[in-house]
């Protein structure tokens, strides 16, 4: 029996792990060192899930390129996935688990393209030796500053993950927890995923980080601008609400306003036609009786407004 904890048995570079169980992923990538909790509810993968904790085996987790085919086949699995230990278990309903577990090393399926998930055999992968040189150490700083702004933008920041982040000071330890905590597509993160060389890791992380954040930086001015237009209106709002309210309690009637408007119209001694032409076009209708149901036609209306009330017309119509 294998002893399946990578802490406690040393890998060597390029082993194969035989049958090992694979757990597939609909629209997520786990990256080494990242701690993921996730469903699993198809009833060979929690078959395979059971078989591993019965012999103390870690697992498999890898990215399906269709999420809507199952059973998956190996066709329709990435190649390169994280081999993981098993942290938690927990039965939910419908014969469904939540698991908790830890990505411990990158892997590659080796398995003949005819062998049926889900288990298969699947070669260890490592990154090349050797300390992390200046170089390194500032794309480090880049990274951490970076996740930082991102983290700011998203308001999620985690005291726990970063209390993990600033334990580890090895470069491609410090990517992979940034990579998992980053959200963009499942597709890229897998081209990520499957990047031996640290160098080409970093780089590409970081332009992915940077453009994660030009893309919250304009969504929050989107959302500033939108933001003002509705608080202007809903000022504009509560504001003839308040000259409403006011109005009432002194008594006075804007049924009195409009009809002095009316009189007005009337003294100027206009064709009939005209007239009606003109009070129909000033929007000054005989009742208010149902006025709640009338939508003026203002030019540079650009947004829903609250349906338009008695100061409206004589503003209006002045």
């Amino acid at each position: 029996q294998r002893e399946n904890s990578l802490y406690e048995e040393m890998i060597k570079m390029d082993e194969i792990i035989h049958d090992i169980a694979v757990i597939t992923l609909q629209a997520n990538v786990l990256f080494p060192k990242c701690i993921m909790r996730f469903e699993v509810n198809k009833e060979l993968s929690v078959s395979a899930l059971t078989s591993a904790l019965k012999f103390e085996r870690n697992i498999f987790v890898v990215l399906q390129k269709d999420p809507f085919v199952y059973p998956a086949e190996m066709s329709n699995v990435y190649t390169h996935g994280t081999i993981a230990k098993v942290l938690q278990v927990t039965k939910g309903k419908n014969n469904s688990v939540t698991m908790v577990c830890e990505g411990l090393q990158l892997g590659k399926i080796v398995s003949p393209k005819d062998k049926a998930l889900p288990f298969a055999d699947v070669q260890v992968c490592n990154f090349e030796i050797g300390e992390d040189i200046p170089p390194h150490m500032a794309m480090m700083k880049t990274l951490r500053e970076l996740h930082y702004e991102y983290v700011s933008f998203k308001n999620k920041i985690m005291p726990d993950f970063f209390r993990r982040l600033e334990s580890v000071h090895n470069l491609m330890d410090v990517a992979y927890l940034i990579a998992g905590d980053v959200d963009f597509d499942p597709v890229e993160k897998q081209e990520l995923l499957k990047t031996r060389n640290k160098d080409d890791f970093a780089t590409t992380l970081i332009c992915i980080l940077r453009r994660e954040i030009e893309i919250l930086s304009i969504q929050e001015e989107i959302y500033e601008k939108t933001k003002l237009k509705m608080d202007e209106h809903q000022r504009s709002f509560f504001l003839n609400e308040e000259i409403r309210t006011i109005q009432e309690e002194l008594g006075e009637s804007d049924e009195d306003e409009i009809e002095e408007y009316r009189k007005k119209i009337n003294k100027a001694k206009m064709p009939e036609n005209n007239k009606k032409s003109l009070l129909k076009e000033w929007g000054i209708p005989k009742t208010y009786e149902g006025i709640g149901h009338v939508v003026l036609g203002y030019p540079d209306m650009e947004a829903p407004e609250p349906l338009p009330r008695k100061e409206d017309y004589i503003q209006y119509v002045d």
